[in-house]
């Protein structure tokens, strides 16, 4: 994976890959031609008839990024090496030479770990822009960084630094053991992971840890080592939900901080339409199509699973939409969330109380919490699909409209909200 120590730039006749530490200098050749013949960022045209141009630019790419490598590798070994021409050539060329950096020998995981996060955050920008989108972190990457936090603090506790050929199976029952205990901040020291994970959280952390090892030193075997270390556990399936009645009052209901309308009509829109919040947040007036009888469709592609949904939209749905111009752009999803609890919390609302089992490292933990403590722009998706299997609405047709791409989704839905579920107790009565 190339960590873009190069650029590319135009010299004398050539587009080069340029690259400039101390006195070293290295100009190396990806391609001779006109300039006349290249983009502005320096990728050959359509109109150039000498050779095709798509062949032609992906042997530059190829070509930029084994002297990309070559260069990472070779500063890894000799930070202080002096770097030019006839030293990357040389180690082009070196017999059954490992050009490729992520197949080190060996690597630091935090340093090479913090590297990798902000080659994929890059990526998922660069994601972020073809799609329109313009938020500073791509939420796949919160649990990223929060893995590498907690592998710094890891090593802060164990007084030692970790190599990728420390990672076995007694390095991963003690790392997973860590992350299941509180972290007490101390005069010393201030935790960025404060521990006290569940079983669900830890697996997650190890799934990053595995992923970064994969990609990034394309190390199959301690991946499958990681990924065979998480914890089996049985997960979780209460489904947190607002009912049709609780929406209606929450719509209506005139709020005591005027502040908190947006986030309530959101939250209501989510309600009735089932959107995943970064496809909310993608929404404009492409999206909403007119009917003959005045009313509107929902029509979008899933950002996550690119299916194709259209729906016909409730009319409290297509009065919310109309009143923000169709697009919703307000929030982040964590600042979503943030003020929606405050909101909730402000106007005193579900505070009937739930389980809070936890589960961790095979014991189980009771507890209970207020339903609003739960409650979650994703909590709207929820409503929306619970709503629909309660009014009998099928499976397959709900999973049509929430973009889900396997049935088997639905069966916790179908297995707590279905009519007859929710009738049963009705036949005993007494």
């Amino acid at each position: 994976m190339a960590l873009k120590h190069v650029t590319r730039k135009y010299f004398q006749g050539k587009v080069v890959a340029y690259f400039k530490r101390k006195s070293g200098v290295v100009r190396y050749k990806l391609c001779k031609i006109d300039q006349k013949f290249l983009t502005r960022n320096l990728r050959v045209k359509d109109t150039y008839t000498e050779q095709n141009h798509e062949s032609l630019n992906k042997q530059m790419d190829e070509l930029e990024e084994r002297i990309d490598n070559a260069i990472g590798r070779i500063l890894y070994d000799a930070p202080d090496k002096v770097l030019n021409n006839e030293v990357i050539e040389d180690y082009l060329n070196k017999p059954q030479a490992n050009n490729d950096i992520s197949e080190a020998t060996d690597g630091a995981l935090l340093p090479d770990f913090r590297k990798y996060n902000e080659i994929k955050n890059q990526q998922k920008h660069t994601e972020d822009l073809k799609n329109g989108e313009t938020r500073k972190l791509h939420p796949t990457m919160k649990d990223y960084i929060s893995s590498a936090n907690a592998l710094e603090d890891y090593e802060y506790d164990t007084k030692r630094q970790y190599y990728r050929s420390d990672i076995t199976e007694e390095f991963l029952d003690d790392f997973k053991e860590w992350l299941a205990v509180e972290h007490i901040d101390s005069e010393e020291h201030k935790y960025r992971c404060k521990g006290d994970m569940n079983n669900k959280t830890i697996n997650k952390r190890l799934e990053n840890l595995a992923a970064f090892i994969k990609a990034y030193y394309g190390d199959e075997a301690i991946h499958s080592l990681i990924m065979n270390n998480r914890i089996t556990y049985h997960s979780n399936t209460k489904v947190i939900v607002l009912s049709l009645d609780e929406v209606k009052e929450l719509y209506y209901r005139e709020l005591k901080n005027p502040a908190h309308d947006t986030v309530r009509n959101y939250f209501v829109f989510l309600c009735q339409t089932g959107l995943r919040f970064s496809d909310l947040l993608l929404l404009d007036d492409k999206n909403f199509l007119k009917q003959r009888d005045g009313s509107y469709n929902l029509s979008y592609i899933s950002h996550k699973t690119k299916v194709e949904i259209e729906f016909k939209l409730t009319a409290k749905a297509q009065e919310i939409a109309k009143k923000y111009n169709y697009k919703f752009r307000h929030y982040s999803n964590q600042a979503f969330n943030r003020i929606l609890k405050e909101m909730l919390e402000n106007e005193g609302l579900y505070e009937d109380e739930i389980s809070a089992n936890r589960f961790v490292l095979g014991r189980i933990d009771e507890g209970k919490v207020m339903r609003r403590e739960k409650i979650s722009a994703h909590t709207a998706r929820r409503t929306f699909i619970s709503s629909l299997i309660s009014k009998g609405v099928s499976a397959y047709q709900v999973m049509n409209m929430s973009g889900h791409t396997k049935l088997s989704t639905m069966d916790i839905y179908v297995e707590k909200f279905a009519p007859e579920v929710q009738e049963a107790t009705k036949k005993i009565e007494i």
